[in-house]
């Protein structure tokens, strides 16, 4: 059985991130109040 290499070590949640547009994330997060109590981590690099 031979695997794809192109996404070792990479979780799903890290490839589905790359299709994403960042100001659009930080935009939805800031309207929704998601960004309200954010000491140093934002929407963007919180998850990584």
């Amino acid at each position: 059985m031979v695997k794809s290499t192109f996404f070792t070590g990479q979780p799903v949640f890290a490839q589905l991130c790359k299709y994403l547009d960042r100001d659009e994330v930080l935009k939805i997060s800031t309207e929704s109040g998601g960004e309200r109590y954010r000491k140093s981590f934002n929407a963007w690099t919180h998850p990584r």
